[in-house]
């Protein structure tokens, strides 16, 4: 079956403009002004917004949590987001202590399959660690999707840093661009010291990033970074 939404504003990444949308199925056929109405029954959307699909990327449905249970599970709670205008969720699969990842992701399953009325995917909680669930994280590839969603991350931005500081005690490919890992007790001091040989050099590189340093800074709730003596995660650094 054709539906033909017509004479609406649709709104992209681009902007808004005034065109027609046809759909076939799940598939968007043509966006463009006046599609002719050939074979599609007409939805008229004038003077309406048309947007794409939101993506609700944290939800917590059928979540077993004090005592409670949430009030949602998979079908009320897609229903729901679906009269939202939310077409696809991601929810928080959350094994019990003790348990196995695999038996997590297999529990959400259980719960979503054939019951939710809309895309979705899952992020894995991680409340429990043990040499066990050490091995199921690349087996699963939680590990590869968090260095893939940091390399796509970083082919975004608008200026090519010099050096990317990463959260975390491993160092991902990011084309080629050096990047520093940032763990409790890090600072421009040793920055410097690794990329000078010369720790006193560090007020260089806060000059060059005082912007981008000041604003991670009150980003994680501080008034400042005192003058660089504290970094933040995410700050992508310009080394001069």
């Amino acid at each position: 079956m054709r539906l033909l939404f017509q004479g609406g504003s649709v709104v992209t990444g681009q902007g808004v403009r005034r065109a027609d949308i046809l759909v076939e199925g799940e598939k968007i056929l043509d966006v463009c002004r006046d599609i002719p109405p050939i074979g599609a029954q007409v939805v008229d959307v004038s003077g309406m917004l048309l947007f794409p699909g939101f993506i609700d990327a944290h939800t917590h449905f059928d979540l077993d949590v004090c005592n409670t249970t949430t009030a949602d599970d998979f079908t009320s709670g897609s229903r729901a987001a679906l009269r939202g205008g939310t077409t696809t969720i991601i929810d928080f699969a959350c094994p019990n202590k003790g348990e196995s990842l695999h038996h997590g992701l297999d529990l959400w399953h259980r719960k979503a399959d054939g019951k939710c009325w809309c895309d979705y995917g899952f992020h894995m909680t991680i409340d429990d660690w043990n040499a066990e669930i050490e091995k199921e994280i690349d087996d699963i590839n939680i590990l590869q999707a968090t260095f893939l969603a940091m390399r796509r991350a970083v082919e975004q931005l608008s200026t090519r840093p010099d050096i990317v500081l990463v959260d975390g005690n491993r160092e991902p490919d990011l084309g080629g661009l050096p990047v520093k890992t940032i763990v409790k007790g890090d600072s421009l001091w040793k920055i410097a010291q690794k990329q000078y040989g010369d720790g006193s050099q560090w007020k260089k590189i806060y000059d060059a990033n005082k912007d981008a340093i000041e604003s991670a800074a009150k980003k994680y709730g501080k008034k400042s970074s005192d003058s660089g003596k504290w970094i933040y995660p995410g700050v992508s650094l310009i080394i001069p």
